[in-house]
């Protein structure tokens, strides 16, 4: 195994048709196997003969989200309650579609105001548990849950799946593309799309960054930044506002006695003068400019 004949996979998969990420994946597995067996005790491979693995440049980063209206039109055509609630909920949240559907009761603690839904580590993609408090729209959405709660479901939103109350949501290819088609949306918008539509949403609403994070779930502050799309609206209103504040300020210098420019030709001509004292005297003089803040801080 080396270098080259990696490279030479990587160009034949290409060739096949595959995405470049699929291509890393693939190589990314086998770097992972080689380096666990470099690290058992004793070695089962040298680790001195672990290749490198050359990764292929990735540019896939998807801009996607959605607006309110948007939202509102796709929910419009939704028939199923739990479906309907699900989107609804990740649109509001940013959690992620194996958060939401893995949401059981017993993590709902209604006992205070407000309630708080308790998200457990073992069911997040990062491991790491988090509180969320519940008001407004996402209080509604469990509220609305409440009402259609089985005795025989443990799950917050479940949907009818053949017939079938109570079903686990996971897959709902079928409905979301037709809901999409329906509102005349475009059809590559995908369900992951609801969770950079939620980060854009709080922090336009002016929620700090570290309570974003505990609400949508990121671990990092540059992964939040990353799924707050901004859009041409958004840069254009950001150049109004620059023109605005720039309209405040004079056009014209000024340049009255006493400014930073107007300072330094005076402490220049203190210099020179006592240069001249110097070789008036014979002695040697120790000149102390005096201090002045604007001279320090203009």
């Amino acid at each position: 195994m080396t270098t080259p004949a990696l490279e030479r996979y990587q160009r034949e998969r290409l060739d096949a048709g595959k995405a470049p990420a699929t291509v890393n994946r693939e190589v990314h597995a086998l770097r992972r196997a080689f380096n666990v067996a470099a690290q058992q005790t004793p070695p089962l491979f040298p680790k001195h003969l672990v290749p490198y693995f050359p990764t292929l440049p990735v540019d896939n980063i998807r801009t996607g989200y959605f607006e309110r209206s948007e939202i509102e039109a796709l929910l419009k055509h939704v028939a199923d309650d739990g479906i309907r609630d699900f989107i609804a909920w990740a649109f509001r949240t940013g959690m992620r579609k194996g958060e939401i559907a893995r949401l059981t009761w017993d993590m709902l603690d209604r006992s205070g105001s407000p309630w708080v839904l308790l998200i457990p580590g073992p069911i997040t993609k990062n491991r790491t548990g988090r509180a969320l408090g519940l008001e407004g729209d996402v209080r509604a959405i469990i509220e609305r849950r409440l009402k259609a709660r089985r005795l025989d479901c443990p799950r917050i939103f479940h949907r009818v799946a053949k017939g079938r109350p109570g079903q686990p949501i996971t897959a709902f290819w079928d409905v979301w593309r037709e809901a999409l088609e329906a509102a005349r949306l475009p059809e590559g918008r995908l369900f992951y799309d609801l969770r950079r539509s939620a980060v854009r949403t709080l922090i336009r609403a002016g929620v700090d960054e570290t309570t974003a994070m505990r609400i949508s779930g990121h671990k990092t502050r540059s992964m939040l930044l990353r799924y707050n799309i901004v859009t041409e609206r958004e840069t254009a209103a950001a150049m109004l506002r620059a023109d605005a504040y720039l309209s405040t300020q004079p056009l014209d210098r000024n340049v009255e006695e006493g400014h930073f420019g107007d300072t330094l030709a005076a402490a220049g001509a203190e210099v020179l003068s006592a240069q001249q004292g110097v070789g008036s005297s014979g002695r040697i003089r120790t000149y102390n400019p005096p201090v002045n803040s604007r001279m320090l801080y203009p």
